[in-house]
């Protein structure tokens, strides 16, 4: 890679860990692994997919990183339970050793990202220089954040993150937009978000087995 290109970076818990704090009681642990592990697998191809130069996945699961390798992507372990934004910034770190000169971090909880999304947000970023351009959640996080440079601004994932990478921003007299993206905008964390999803998947497919849940009677 060189200093022009933009890497992609997700992080992802093990996959017995991943959603531990989603608060449905409806799905069972089996089929809750299937929503992590189906959520995943769409946002490392979307990304893959897109016209980033390549794209990092950050985790202590071996498994994860077998099947993100397979998939296009580059693996990184991750050397313990680093949290959010410590495993973001091991994998920047590792992007920029590698020549990047941006970056793209998104979650593997964004269920119904797409390749298209991912370059239509690149291409909000292309051409402004120094920027950070996010997206923000349902409830205020920040879904999706990209920087140029690569670490331009601190990592600082948590309550209200959009609000606080917004501030890094300012604080560095980086330029900040946000990015609207209603697939991006939506990750998983309670049944009405099951609900939500599948409604808008009525479309892409990804989650067949979520109606099968929410309405056994049909």
């Amino acid at each position: 890679m060189g200093p022009d290109l933009i890497a992609g970076i997700v992080p992802a818990s093990p996959l017995d860990d991943a959603k531990t704090r989603l608060r449905v009681s409806t799905l069972s642990r089996v089929q809750k692994r299937e929503l992590v592990l189906t959520m995943l697998k769409s946002v490392v191809q979307a990304m893959v997919g897109s016209n980033l130069d390549s794209t990092y996945l950050v985790s202590s699961d071996p498994g994860l990183l077998e099947l993100s390798a397979k998939m296009g992507a580059v693996p990184v372990r991750e050397p313990g339970m680093l949290g959010a934004n410590g495993a973001v910034d091991l994998g920047t770190k590792m992007a920029v050793q590698d020549g990047a000169g941006a970056s793209l971090v998104m979650f593997s909880d964004v269920p119904l990202v797409t390749s298209r999304d991912v370059d239509r947000l690149l291409g909000r970023a292309s051409g402004i220089g120094r920027c950070v351009v996010a997206v923000r959640s349902n409830r205020g996080g920040t879904n999706a954040l990209c920087r140029i440079p690569a670490e331009a601004i601190a990592t600082r994932y948590g309550e209200n993150s959009f609000i606080n990478h917004r501030d890094e921003a300012r604080k560095a007299g980086i330029p900040f937009f946000e990015f609207r993206c209603t697939r991006i905008s939506l990750d998983v964390d309670t049944f009405e978000d099951l609900r939500l999803l599948a409604k808008m998947d009525r479309a892409l497919k990804r989650y067949p087995f979520l109606s099968r849940v929410l309405e056994p009677g049909r």
